[in-house]
Order: structure tokens, then C-alpha cells, then sequence
């Protein structure tokens, strides 16, 4: 069970074993000092969210059912993206999903629909930091070959969890581009957050890293 809320680039929640899902546990307990830290994870002081002389307070998480996908990767356990609320189940203002639906609701309200195609990159990237390949080969289907054992991995563990079209090689070295399909706003915010988080565990599970900086390393 995972929240929206971000810290340095990681997507953050809790683990909740299934005997603890009831119908009248349908919220759970979630630091509002998560709201309040910067990308390195510094409490940032003066924030009428969460102050240190108040204990730093928890937010509550509320699932939003629809986000329910199965993990690829672990048998019998499910991913859920959450709302953080407060205690009377309002929504934070400055929760990431509340403040995106309220801009959605802002276009709804002048006649528009946001719908967009996400494009997301990254580089693969092993435990001295060093690109898994060379040069700048960008839709080079050589390089894909390679790369053959992550590229792959990645696609077949996104199946189901995080929606694919398509994944090329990249202008940088060890870079790739994975393509989603056009979703709402709101869609495609949740989709992109969970294939930012399928991607880096598959990765993982593989023996290397994935990383979404701009620029890991000279090139």
C-alpha cells in the first residue's frame, strides 16, 4: 500500500498484511512529516503542516481502490495508490494527488479535459555508477539487444502493474525511453509513479540500477 507522497525521487507507504484490511480499517496512519521534507528527505521548518513542537503528527492514507494492481514481482501481494487525509478524511491540500485533481477540476469547470502520453527516461547504470552500455545510440534496436535481459524483464514486469507501449534506447549512454498510452491527468500521474517504482525494483532484481536523473554521470 503506497501513498503519492515522493521523497528524494522514491515513492513511499507501507506494507499491510492482509488480515489487517477490514471494512472499518479502511485508513492508515501515515507521517505528515512526509509532506514537509525537501529531496533529501530535511524536515523544512516553518510549515503549517508539521512542526516539530507538535510531534510531527500522522496524516492518515486512504486507499483509492481503483489503483489496485498486483506486484509482478511478489507472489500474493497488491499495490494501491493512496489520498492522504486528514482526520476527518479531508484531503491535504498539499498532498501531490489532491492538488493535481484540484487543477483537473479547475479545467473541468472552463470545458477542458487534460489528457496526455507520458514519456518517461532513465539510464541503467551498475554498482560503480558506469553505464551498462557505451555511446549514444539512440532507437538503435543493437543496443536494445544488449541490453536484452533488463529490457525484457522490464516489459514482461510492467505487464498488468504500469501501462507500456513501447521501450527504445536513448540518445545517452545506457539511456532508455519507455512510452505510455494517453490517459487522463489523473491516470497518467498514478501510472507513471508506479512504473518509476516497477522499473527500479525489476532492475534491481536484475543486478543493476535504474535511475531517472537528468544527468547521472558526464556524457
Amino acid at each position: 500500500w503506497s501513498s503519492d507522497v515522493c521523497s528524494s525521487d522514491l515513492m513511499l507507504g507501507k506494507r499491510i498484511p492482509a488480515r489487517c484490511l477490514t471494512g472499518e480499517n479502511d485508513r492508515f496512519a501515515f507521517c505528515s512529516a512526509a509532506l514537509a521534507w525537501d529531496h533529501m528527505a530535511e524536515i523544512l521548518s516553518g510549515t503549517s503542516l508539521t512542526l516539530s513542537d507538535s510531534g510531527y503528527p500522522d496524516a492518515h492514507l486512504a486507499p483509492d481502490p481503483s489503483t489496485f494492481r498486483f506486484l509482478p514481482w511478489r507472489p500474493r501481494a497488491g499495490h494501491v495508490l493512496c489520498d492522504v487525509v486528514d482526520e476527518d478524511r479531508h484531503p491535504l491540500a498539499v498532498a501531490p494527488r489532491t492538488v493535481l485533481a484540484g487543477i483537473v477540476d479547475r479545467l473541468s469547470e472552463l470545458g477542458y479535459e487534460a489528457r496526455l502520453g507520458v514519456e518517461t527516461e532513465f539510464y541503467l547504470i551498475d554498482a560503480d555508477k558506469t553505464p551498462l552500455v557505451e555511446g549514444k545510440f539512440a532507437y538503435s534496436l543493437a543496443k536494445l539487444n544488449e541490453l536484452d535481459a533488463v529490457t525484457s524483464a522490464i516489459l514482461a514486469g510492467l505487464g498488468g502493474f504500469a501501462d507500456c507501449e513501447a521501450i527504445n534506447a536513448e540518445y545517452g549512454p545506457g539511456q532508455l525511453e519507455v512510452n505510455m498510452p494517453v490517459l487522463t491527468a489523473c491516470e497518467a500521474a498514478d501510472a507513471t509513479a508506479r512504473l518509476r517504482y516497477g522499473v527500479r525494483e525489476i532492475a534491481r532484481r536484475q543486478g543493476v540500477r535504474a535511475t531517472f536523473m537528468a544527468k547521472p554521470f558526464d556524457a
